[in-house]
């Protein structure tokens, strides 16, 4: 199966492209993302289908991967206590 290019669209624009479809033929940039649309549904309704699938993989197709990490968004100012010989433990 060859990779899925993934397009940004919501609801809206799908519903949009959808109603010129009805009235005149598709531009080819329309054409493609009508394509792209049908094909997603059923590659993502077979991965979930397939229970050794974990749903972050779909998670990740829908949403893209996150490039946050944990630790910066949590970082603090204040500076790790050392702790080693010499030091006081409390």
């Amino acid at each position: 199966m060859r990779p899925i290019e993934r397009v940004d669209m919501n609801m809206k624009e799908l519903e949009a492209l959808l109603e010129r479809a009805r009235t005149a033929p598709l531009s080819e940039e329309d054409y493609a993302k009508l394509k792209g649309a049908v094909e997603t549904l059923p590659f993502v309704t077979n991965m979930l289908e397939d229970r050794k699938s974990a749903i972050q993989k779909p998670r990740q197709l829908l949403f893209g991967t996150s490039t946050e990490k944990t630790t910066n968004v949590l970082k603090t100012n204040a500076q790790p206590t050392e702790v080693g010989p010499g030091s006081e433990q409390r």
